[in-house]
Formats: C-alpha cells, structure tokens, sequence
C-alpha cells in the first residue's frame, strides 16, 4: 500500500558551532590573544559547520521550501550571543544561496536574511537559582558561563534540556551544531502526524526519534496529551522567578518549555489554517514505499 506524507511545517532547534573557549586558566599559554576575536566567539570550524547544516537543511526539504528565499516561509530566532547569532547567518547562507535575481553581488554567494533575537537583560534566566547552587556572588548572563565549560560534559542547555523534557536523551552530550528536528506531516486521509529527528554527526542523516508510548509518526492528539506535563500552565510560577525555592529539576525540566509550547501552538494554528482553506503553503510528498535515494 503507497502511503503519502506531506510537509506542512518543521521547526529545527539546533547548538551553535564550534567556538573559542569562554574563559582560560592564568598559566594557560593560549590567553585570548590568541583567539583571532577573542573568547567565547565561533571560530571558523563553527562557521563551516553551520553551513553544511544549512545546506544539509536544504536537501531534507527541497520541494518544501521554496527555491529561493520567502520572508513569510521561514522565521529564525537566536538567542544575544555574537556566537549564536552568527551560527544562525552561516546555517542560513547554506539553507539559501542566492539564485538569479537574488544575486546582488556577482562576487559574493551569499544574501542577508534576517535573524531575531531579544536582549539578554528581557530573555527568561535561572539567575537566582543558579546563585544558590553554584555560590556564586555575583550572578549575571555574563558570570554564570564561568560555570559552562566546567558543566560541559553534563548538561547543554538547549538540546540536551529539550530532549530531557521529551525523555529522549541518549546520554551523550550534545555536539556542536547538532539539531533536534520537529516535523508535522499530513497523510492522505487528512490525519496530522508529528515525527522527530536528531542529527549529531557531520556528514550523515539525522536519525529519527520517537516519544515513548508512541510511534515514529505520532498522531498529533498523542503528541499534544503525552508532552502536556512538560509545557507550563504558570510560567513565572513554575520557573521560580523571584523566589528563593531552590529546585535543580525545574532547570533541566523547564528549561525548554517555551519551546515546546511554540511548537504546539504553531502546529495547532497550521492545522485549523488547512482546515480553513484549501490554499496550503508549500507541499513536500514522500512516498514511503519507493526507495529514497
């Protein structure tokens, strides 16, 4: 039996690339002079390999995504990092090449596309619990990565929390430039399904990933009902902010539910915009029972 599955929305939450160490030990002979911009910043491997994930990107959704770039197609948020940020411009310059008229510069393959972000002092952060479990004084955004590279090994903040949340983590930390992939399909009897992929490893295809007690192409209702304890009902309430309750739990389990909550109100309002009208976006059909090249 032929079972067609079309795209009707993704949403990628990626690890920026490869950068320079945040900070370094007085008798480490490689002080940040020796870092071309300096610590903390991408380096050039983190630029390539954000590239490749964009280009990567490219050939998972050809036929999905328009062949050129669309502003109403594709939205992209960062958090206020330089390396953060600009990981986001090299994924998007693999994901888009610029093709005829988009070239604006016959010297340069590459166009601007725009990347969102909010300033670290309005971003959502754990200061205050952060403060009480580390000793910490005094606690800022810029203090509390003194503690990354000691925690590197155990806990990403952003891929590993949000696979924690799902209770799917594989126990290994997260590499540079990895990207957890959320996809919501449409099948030919008009059913939604949610199917998730992980890709840590250059140079092959993310692996796909399932919620337990549910399938690989998990029904939409399923997905929504099994995720519903991770995604807050009181935000400020939940992630203790302005309280002194201390709760190391509610980092790795809160940590991404803003996330989470996006993704499922953006997949509730794609569905009841199909429903609503038969003009759909853009359609990517897989047939399962041919061979994938």
């Amino acid at each position: 039996m032929q079972y067609v599955m079309l795209y009707i929305t993704s949403l990628e939450l990626y690890r920026h690339g490869d950068r320079s160490p945040v900070r370094t030990f007085p008798t480490d002979p490689h002080q940040e002079s020796a870092w071309p911009q300096g610590f903390g910043q991408l380096t050039q491997v983190g630029m390539r390999q954000h590239f490749e994930l964009g280009q990567t990107l490219r050939r998972r959704y050809r036929g999905f995504l328009n062949e050129t770039y669309i502003r109403r197609e594709i939205s992209v948020r960062s958090t206020d990092y330089d390396r953060t940020l600009m990981s986001a411009e090299a994924n998007l310059a693999g994901l888009y090449p610029p093709n005829g008229s988009e070239v604006f510069n016959p010297n340069i393959t590459w166009q601007p596309i725009p990347v969102h972000t909010v300033p670290d002092t309005e971003d959502m952060k754990f200061l205050e619990m952060v403060a009480n479990e580390t000793g910490l004084k005094d606690v800022s955004v810029q203090s509390i990565w003194s503690v990354y590279d000691t925690l590197f090994c155990e806990h990403d903040t952003t891929i590993v929390a949000l696979q924690l949340a799902l209770d799917v983590y594989n126990g290994k930390q997260a590499p540079y430039a990895s990207c957890h992939i959320f996809e919501l399909y449409q099948d030919d009897h008009g059913a939604f399904t949610v199917g998730m992929f992980y890709r840590n490893e250059t140079g092959k295809d993310p692996y796909p990933v399932k919620l337990a007690n549910c399938t690989q192409d998990c029904p939409l209702e399923d997905f929504i009902r099994i995720t519903k304890s991770v995604i807050p009902d009181d935000w400020a309430k939940e992630c203790q902010i302005g309280s002194t309750h201390q709760d190391t739990e509610v980092i790795v389990g809160l940590a991404v539910c803003g996330c989470l909550l996006f993704l499922l109100i953006l997949l509730m309002l794609t569905v009841l915009c199909r429903q609503k009208s038969q003009a759909g976006g853009y359609r990517h059909v897989l047939n399962e029972g041919e061979d994938q090249s």
